[in-house]
């Protein structure tokens, strides 16, 4: 299976997070969370191949150091914005058969989670679309479909219940396959703090090891002290 990897550029990685990171720290973490992800993606074996997509010379290394090919989204004919950059590189690279697009946040998905989610996927009768959602089945953290059906997705909020209403209009099978690491992103510091906290300790470690230089754990502990100093 072709998996197609969107990535921001460091600078403007995770800005909701800006009130526990500042700006070279975001970028640090969006590095160490696609570490881990493209450890978990270039040891499964029904991974046929993996495309970075990006702009800048520091994602184009990070693909060579994994051996995986890199899409530079300037090349992709005036494409702009998240979703038509996506779904420019889609068509480009997946003229026929299926695409999975998976968010760049997941340190914590798991090798058979993500081989449950490739077979759920390849099981369903094409047209298809398979999607794994956020823990708030929300968002849209892993989704699968083929790009020649006409089929085009549509990021940002809502993503989730979006997704299952433009597959049903096109007459596509949709299946939903949620499960904890791929519906584990990270965008808050509640994601960081529920990280740590609750997720298996062998997951995530470049993510884990950012954390602990940082003494992130510190930090969401005294932001809580505060909040709860505020609302008592």
């Amino acid at each position: 299976m072709l998996m197609l990897l969107p990535l921001k550029r460091p600078v403007a990685a995770k800005h909701r997070l800006g009130g526990l990171l500042d700006t070279s720290e975001r970028g640090a973490l969006a590095r160490a969370m696609a570490e881990d992800l493209l450890a978990t993606l270039t040891a499964h074996t029904a991974v046929s191949r993996i495309v970075l997509l990006s702009s800048g010379p520091e994602a184009a290394a990070l693909a060579a150091r994994w051996r995986v090919d890199f899409l530079d989204e300037s090349t992709l004919d005036g494409a702009s914005g998240m979703n038509e950059v996506i779904n420019a590189a889609a068509l480009r690279l997946a003229a026929v058969g299926s695409l999975v697009c998976v968010a760049g946040d997941l340190p914590l998905l798991a090798t058979d989670e993500l081989g449950d989610f490739l077979a759920r996927h390849a099981a369903a009768q094409a047209p298809s679309v398979t999607l794994a959602p956020d823990r708030w089945r929300d968002g849209s953290n892993l989704i699968a479909w083929q790009p020649e059906s006409g089929f085009r997705v549509a990021f940002g909020p809502g993503s989730c219940a979006r997704h299952r209403l433009l597959a049903e209009q096109a007459c596509m099978n949709f299946t939903l396959c949620a499960a904890p690491g791929s519906g584990h992103d990270i965008d808050e510091p509640r994601d960081l703090q529920a990280l740590l906290a609750e997720a298996p300790h062998h997951l995530a470690p470049e993510t884990r090891r950012l954390l602990a230089e940082r003494d992130i754990a510190a930090r969401l502990a005294a932001a809580s002290a505060v909040t709860a100093d505020h609302a008592a």
